[in-house]
């Protein structure tokens, strides 16, 4: 093998054919290659002291940061397969922790920022809402960020020029930090998306649905809840704090995520046609005929809807003087997405599904 300043031969292991012949053009600064015997007959050799770890930190550390709980095996066979390469789980460890490095200082650098970041949106519009809560470990220690809602003006005054109904979700926020996200929309006067609050939380549970509820209570004139409809997934707390804060309130289950939460115990098509046929009917008596049919064809998923009040999610039976018939609360995960947050959505045949509206649009009762 040759390797001085004019000249390049290359080989690869003993015995086998591989050689490269490459020569330095001075007057274009490059390498060109003279001859290539492009042919091996060894094997492949999975150990490369090339790859280093900070080679590996500086290729794969953006896909690190985004997923910081990626598992050492899945790392190893995806380096194994992309690169060629047997790389340890300890060298997998050290790779995992040169990508995070320095990713918590500048969490705390951001989060040092917030209040001033609240106090802009206050400068702004003296009517907003920013509400910041924090928390120590130990009596002494420095503030650590726990909650923040964030309210404005211009959304309170509109969705209180709309119909009072609101949809309710969380969803898990995908970065280093973690914690969760809270949403509250509404649906302005061309039945589009108006986001009303948000909040970001430790976790979703009833001292964080508690919280918000109350800021939100106080920001849209809710008092107990007369008059107002709440659509919700069955998230964890919401329920208790509902009843708790806004016991006059109508509340009632998204049934896009009821489908959802069926259709993982009983996945048929025909469970599904026949649980929107029972949710979209305007009728009791055909709502009765649509369980009957439920019945027929599943009695196990028949029964399941039963434990639940049917008020709370058929068009049938809800509240005489609600002011809006809505029976899915697909604005608020559309904010989510919008967001860019994790969102659930129910599929048939790969598209997205939507029920069978054997009535008018459901938008315009």
């Amino acid at each position: 093998m040759v390797d001085d300043p004019r000249r390049l031969q290359v080989g690869c292991a003993k015995g086998c054919p591989f050689r490269m012949w490459a020569t330095y053009i001075k007057s274009t600064q490059s390498w060109q290659v003279k001859t290539l015997k492009d042919e091996h007959n060894c094997v492949w050799n999975y150990q490369n002291r090339l790859v280093t770890v900070k080679w590996l930190a500086d290729k794969y550390g953006d896909r690190i940061r985004k997923n910081p709980n990626w598992k050492l095996v899945e790392m190893q066979e995806e380096f194994k397969k992309e690169l060629k390469v047997d790389v340890g789980k300890w060298k997998c460890c050290r790779v995992r922790q040169a990508a995070l490095k320095g990713v918590e200082e500048k969490m705390v650098q951001h989060y040092a920022n917030l209040r001033k970041f609240a106090g802009e949106i206050l400068r702004s519009n003296s009517e907003n809402t920013v509400k910041i809560m924090t928390s120590r470990l130990q009596e002494g220690d420095p503030p650590r960020f726990q909650r923040i809602y964030i309210c404005y003006a211009g959304l309170k005054k509109a969705w209180k020029e709309c119909r009072p109904v609101l949809g309710l979700d969380g969803c898990f926020l995908k970065t280093v930090t973690g914690g969760q996200l809270l949403s509250a929309v509404g649906r302005d006067g061309n039945h589009c998306i108006l986001p009303v609050a948000i909040a970001v939380v430790e976790n979703e549970n009833y001292e964080s649905w508690k919280w918000f509820l109350q800021l939100l209570i106080d920001d849209l004139d809710l008092g107990e809840g007369t008059g107002k409809t709440l659509i919700s997934d069955q998230q964890k707390g919401l329920d208790k704090a509902i009843r708790e804060l806004m016991p006059y309130v109508e509340h009632r289950f998204c049934t896009r995520h009821l489908c959802a939460n069926l259709k993982k115990v009983y996945p048929s098509n025909l469970v599904t046609n026949c649980f929107w046929t029972a949710s979209t009917s305007t009728h009791p008596q055909a709502f009765k005929k649509a369980m009957k049919e439920l019945e027929r064809v599943s009695k196990g998923a028949a029964e399941k809807m039963n434990e639940l009040d049917p008020g709370v999610w058929s068009k049938a039976l809800t509240a005489i003087n609600s002011q809006k018939k809505q029976v899915t609360s697909q604005l608020s995960t559309a904010s989510k997405s919008c967001t860019g947050s994790t969102t659930r959505t129910t599929l048939k045949g790969g598209k997205k599904f939507k029920p069978p509206r054997k009535t008018k649009d459901l938008n315009s009762l």
